[in-house]
């Protein structure tokens, strides 16, 4: 029905969402939000992501899911099929200034390129929003020049953990709070 309206009221269509209305269906206009946290942290403290799924799950719209995972850095390939698992995905990661990696913190690393092959071969054309530090720095495509990485985009304020995924959850669609 490619005329239905989104009952979320998030998109006009329910084709609208995606660049690939054939392979990506948005039926309900509910979401299915996968948030990759790329940091052993986390990945070795189960108890800190239910903590985090259930602050930021207070958020999001009635009827979307919200599921987070830690992974680190032996754990790249099932972090990537767990973002493909969602309608729309995130990246939480430590990154530094212009070097084109992310890192788990303790020794884990993947580069922005191997990061968008991963995201274009399993995910086409979904997008990843990354939350890391520098990754607006990392992903500015030069003027007039071509985007790299095409399945990869900095999320708003893209603040890295220092704020933990602020600018992430935004990019998925979910209004956090400022905290006072």
């Amino acid at each position: 029905m490619w005329t239905a309206v989104d009952p979320a009221r998030e998109f006009h269509s329910s084709y609208r969402y995606t660049t690939n209305p054939i392979g990506f269906l948005d039926l309900n206009g509910l979401a299915e939000l996968r948030v990759a946290l790329f940091m052993k942290e986390y990945s070795q403290n189960p108890k800190m992501v239910d903590n985090l799924q259930a602050y930021y799950g207070q958020f999001v719209k009635k009827g979307d899911n919200l599921k987070m995972e830690a992974f680190d850095g032996n754990s790249i390939d099932n972090m990537l099929s767990f973002l493909k698992s969602g309608d729309k995905a995130a990246l939480l990661a430590h990154g530094s200034p212009n070097d084109g990696n992310v890192y788990d913190n303790k020794g884990g690393t993947i580069s922005f390129e191997s990061l968008n092959k991963g995201m274009t071969s399993l995910l086409k054309d979904m997008t990843l929003f990354v939350d890391a530090c520098w990754a607006k720095e990392n992903l500015a495509v030069p003027e007039g020049g071509v985007n790299p990485t095409p399945n990869l985009q900095a999320a708003e304020g893209a603040s890295g953990l220092h704020k933990v995924g602020p600018g992430a959850m935004k990019s998925l669609g979910v209004e956090v709070p400022e905290k006072k």
